[in-house]
């Protein structure tokens, strides 16, 4: 990246990576007089140290996407959203779907669109499998963070077809006790069926205040009383329609500010609610005139013209 962007006319050094990270030199770094600005992702602990560094920050918080699928949804197109997303990247953007929530008026129809869309419902002794693989003490495995569904199938000691992309468990609880309702960072999706708007805004709700608030959510729906009703209930500061997460909360199929770093608002204890695009890290600095229209502009326009030329 280095190269690239100095090959474009980036300054030497501009681009630069701690070859032995640690605590203590990201803390002496982060504490450098000579920083301008932290633009921290990550954990809390690392978030929350960029505040205390003494220099301007601004902190990500963590994404544990909630996706609901209501009844009024295109059940296809959702569930292809859904696989698409989960399974970009192998799902380590932040803002991949980590759980569905199925309306359970649309539930069977959409368990049979998921699996058509590559999706795989693991069950029985192969879940027992999958689990004993992904979570460790309570953690994540990290040798399963960023591979594929094939692979972690595969390390868990069970096997899938070719075309599939994302792995699927049934959930019957959102709780500290259920890793699978935490943010995941791979291919492995919660499913978990819920009994309505009402249901399924406690469901988005309970997840958030477990892992974090701020930072996302996915509805499926094509009845707009209910996208309001879903949006206006989640302490969220972004919203995903009818698109996949990863495309819609990081603004490339949507309106937003397109880039993949997320502020968390007020909600998250971030600076920041809005995508973290180039206008965050770059400071300007104002020549303000009186804005009494009587203030004459022909010396400002000619002191302009004298240093252009």
């Amino acid at each position: 990246m280095a190269e690239v962007a100095e090959r474009a006319g980036a300054p030497a050094g501009a681009i630069q990576t701690i070859r032995h990270p640690g605590i203590l030199p990201l803390n002496h770094l982060m504490e450098s007089k000579r920083v301008g600005v932290i633009l921290a992702t990550g954990g809390p602990g690392r978030v929350h140290a960029a505040y205390r560094s003494g220099n301007p920050a601004i902190g990500m918080g963590p994404g544990n996407v909630a996706c609901f699928v209501h009844e009024s949804a295109d059940i296809v197109t959702a569930a292809e959203h859904i696989i698409a997303s989960n399974s970009f990247d192998h799902a380590l953007p932040c803002v991949c779907e980590s759980v569905v929530l199925a309306d359970n008026a649309i539930q069977v129809p959409l368990k049979a669109a998921l699996d058509a869309a590559g999706g795989y419902f693991v069950a029985n002794e192969e879940e027992h499998k999958l689990r004993a693989y992904l979570f460790h003490d309570g953690g994540l495995n990290p040798a399963a963070v960023g591979k594929s569904a094939l692979w972690l199938a595969e390390q868990a000691g069970f096997s899938v077809s070719e075309g599939t992309k994302s792995l699927i468990v049934e959930i019957e609880t959102l709780e500290e006790n259920e890793p699978l309702s935490k943010e995941k960072l791979f291919p492995v999706l919660g499913y978990i069926v819920v009994d309505g708007v009402r249901s399924a805004i406690d469901m988005a709700s309970a997840m958030l205040d477990m892992v974090g608030k701020g930072h996302s959510s996915v509805i499926h729906s094509n009845d707009p009383a209910v996208v309001a009703r879903y949006a206006a209930a989640l302490p969220v500061c972004r919203i995903s329609v009818n698109t996949p997460g990863v495309e819609g909360s990081s603004g490339f199929s949507t309106n937003l500010t397109r880039g993949p770093v997320i502020g968390t608002g007020f909600f998250g204890g971030s600076s920041v609610d809005d995508n973290v695009g180039p206008k965050y890290l770059v400071q300007w600095s104002r020549v303000a005139y009186p804005a009494d229209p009587k203030v004459s502009m022909g010396d400002i326009a000619g002191a302009i013209a004298g240093l252009s030329s």
